[in-house]
């Protein structure tokens, strides 16, 4: 396998992963698809980009939807770890979540 099949499998494994909303997996794959880039003397930093918008934005709602969960149960440290990561990935991928971080947060303290 040479490092164009390799860039190629990494950019399209990290897209897969970005439609899931797996950050964490989808970074991974971008640092490997990066060094196989740089090594065959390729620019992929747009392509880059956009896959970690579409990442972070997918990720978004479900650090939302886990947070509320544990707001729920009143779980209120995991909550808020859920919050950090949905706030971060958030301004990441450009979007204002700061109504829903509030409603989420007051059920949590609530049953605190």
């Amino acid at each position: 396998m040479d490092k164009s099949e390799s860039l190629e499998q990494m950019l399209e494994s990290a897209k897969k992963y970005a439609e899931e909303g797996a950050v964490t997996i989808m970074e991974s794959c971008l640092i490997l698809a990066k060094t196989y880039a740089q090594k065959a003397g390729k620019d992929i930093s747009r392509e880059v980009e956009r896959i970690k918008r579409r990442g972070y934005k997918k990720a978004v709602p479900l650090e939302l939807e886990s947070a509320k969960k544990y707001a729920e149960e009143g779980a209120v440290t995991i909550m808020e770890s859920c919050l950090i990561l949905a706030k971060t990935y958030a301004q990441k991928a450009g979007k204002d979540i700061s109504r829903e971080v509030e409603r989420i947060e007051r059920g949590g303290y609530k049953k605190e």
